[in-house]
């Protein structure tokens, strides 16, 4: 899913928040990533958002 799409839904549903380490678009990709992954374990989701990027 375009993160466009996940920015429209959260503006059409005036969904306010503060640009935040884990802001709406952060934590569903962290749950989604949680939900797909063998290791299903919170610490492992988190892992993956505080990691250094290599790129």
């Amino acid at each position: 899913m375009p993160e466009s799409v996940i920015r429209l839904a959260i503006s059409e549903l005036k969904i306010k928040y503060k640009k935040r380490l884990f802001d709406p678009l952060i934590t569903l990709w962290a749950f989604l990533s949680q939900v797909l992954d063998t290791d299903k374990t919170c610490n492992n989701a988190v892992s993956k958002i505080i990691a250094p990027k290599s790129w």
